[in-house]
């Protein structure tokens, strides 16, 4: 299950920034509460010092990775640094929590309030900003203006600035899908060396100048972004008569795009699923493992192949 929180992110020119992100539910009150904790000891040089000279923060326990997909840096399982690709194949996600009721969630809610008046109270000065993820993760959150509007409203509460990152106009940041992202909701090393120029003079400009860069709602931005589709994404269930099932849902910035759909299972043979159509869900097996191939148009445009991507499922 995924839920949706805040991080926070200190650096030597943007003074105190919350950055939100993703992480799992069952870490959600300790992490939030940690990072309550740092705010607090901002500037406590021997709390620092003890907390980096635990086990858990020693340079023993990070890792790295090679291979054809590049290099990535990691440190207890979380990851740090990666010249990796989100490749087509890998562009499957398992649908987690939805965002159409309660966003945010009440435990974040409450540490994210905490921190932001502990920032004020201390005189800190604080921004609130979502960073880029690839829209095949957005999407499949069903409603993802809703989670920016709660933000939103916690921001204007507070009188604090609000930047989301997956909002800004191509013209300012262009992040392509098959090369600035390591997987759904990271940036890789070219990503970041996009997007870091860009931050940096948002977070330094006044708010006036910074909200034309940006577009109002998730779906303003969609629509004005060039057709596309970026992945699939599923969720497993159980009929009533007893069978195991995952559907699954093509993730994609139009209604009305046509797909082909080509299932080449592992152990069987390749078989149509449906040939161009508008329909942009379909159910299998769950036990059903091998490669699905989208082949996207426009219903108006039928001789123009906008796409083809093949996907491990």
């Amino acid at each position: 299950m995924k839920i949706w929180q805040a991080n926070i992110f200190y650096s030597d020119y943007l003074y105190n920034i919350i950055v939100i992100k993703i992480r799992s539910e069952q870490t959600l009150a300790a992490f939030l509460y940690n990072n309550l904790n740092c705010v607090q000891n901002k500037g406590n040089y021997i709390f620092i010092k003890e907390t980096k000279s635990t086990d858990d923060y020693r340079s023993y326990n990070y890792y790295e990775e090679f291979g054809e997909n590049g290099y990535a840096k990691y440190y207890d399982g979380m990851y740090l640094y990666s010249t990796r690709k989100f490749k087509d194949g890998n562009r499957l996600v398992s649908q987690g929590r939805t965002l159409r009721e309660d966003p945010i969630g009440e435990i974040s809610e409450v540490y994210l309030r905490k921190i932001i008046e502990h920032c004020q109270q201390e005189d800190i000065s604080i921004t609130l900003f979502i960073s880029p993820m690839d829209n095949l993760l957005l999407i499949s959150t069903l409603d993802y203006d809703n989670y920016i509007n709660q933000v939103r409203e916690i921001a204007a509460e507070y009188n604090v600035e609000f930047y989301d990152f997956n909002l800004i106009k191509q013209q300012y940041l262009n992040l392509d899908k098959h090369t600035c992202f390591h997987d759904n909701n990271h940036l890789n090393a070219s990503g970041v060396n996009l997007f870091n120029p860009v931050l940096h003079q948002v977070l330094t400009s006044n708010a006036e100048q910074n909200y034309s860069l940006f577009y109002t709602t998730y779906a303003e931005m969609l629509a004005n972004t060039d057709p596309d589709f970026y992945g699939l994404y599923s969720k497993d269930a159980v009929t009533e008569d007893g069978k195991q099932i995952t559907t699954y849902h093509i993730a994609s910035n139009r209604n009305n795009m046509e797909y082909r759909i080509i299932i080449t299972p592992n152990e069987d043979e390749q078989y149509w699923l449906q040939d161009f159509n508008t329909n942009a869900s379909f159910t299998l097996p769950t036990s059903e493992h091998g490669i699905c191939t989208i082949i996207a148009r426009m219903k108006e445009n039928p001789e123009e192949i906008i796409q083809t991507m093949e996907i491990g499922f």
